[in-house]
């Protein structure tokens, strides 16, 4: 039986709710329709069909001309996914956990795909580098609105945004949709 899993393209919108970028989530087939075991497993980090995918249809029949989010591992990361697998730049976003940042060899990693023209996305606020480097370095910032501490991290980031596009995700409903829409530069995502 072959590998299964499944893709969506989940849309940030504007303070207008026009589409400005999607996001590639994944889920392993196997795992979400309960079958035993998956065989990509390597050193404990789920190998990269979503880039081996990319790789072979680009990011157009995903995004079109908007941005594309992917997230990459440390794991991805330190052995040179998505420049070794020659995935252009372009419209390309490479979206990093923000427990990623301590890790010397992955943060050296992630300035070479800022050096290649690849646009670089922080998931959360950091712990390791400060909020005014990050700023520098990430061209976007993901905080979750149904994050414990959204509130704190809105306040930390806020002398910043004029530095990186800040993308709100897990937007509960169109009333808070509503309140964080009026937020300059701001890009949302959920269920409103």
């Amino acid at each position: 039986m072959g590998t299964r899993f499944f893709i969506s393209a989940i849309p940030f919108f504007d303070s207008e709710m026009a589409v400005h970028a999607y996001r590639m989530m994944t889920h392993d087939g196997d795992k979400l329709l309960g079958a035993a075991e998956d065989f990509r497993m390597l050193g404990g980090e789920l190998l990269a069909p979503e880039l081996e995918l990319v790789k072979k249809i680009g990011v157009e029949p995903f995004s079109g001309s908007h941005d594309f989010f992917l997230g990459l591992t440390k794991y991805q990361l330190l052995i040179g996914m998505p420049l070794n697998m020659r995935i252009p730049p372009e419209n390309l976003v490479c979206v990093i956990d923000k427990d990623t940042l301590g890790d010397n060899a992955a943060f050296a990693k992630m300035g070479i795909l800022k050096r290649s023209g690849y646009q670089m996305a922080l998931d959360g606020l950091p712990d390791a580098i400060s909020l005014d480097t990050a700023s520098k370095f990430f061209d976007f910032v993901l905080l979750s609105c149904i994050s414990g501490s959204f509130a704190e991290d809105m306040k930390a980031i806020q002398p910043h945004v004029s530095n990186t596009r800040l993308v709100i995700t897990d937007v509960p409903d169109m009333e808070s949709f509503n309140k964080l829409a009026g937020m300059k530069n701001v890009l949302l995502s959920g269920d409103f």
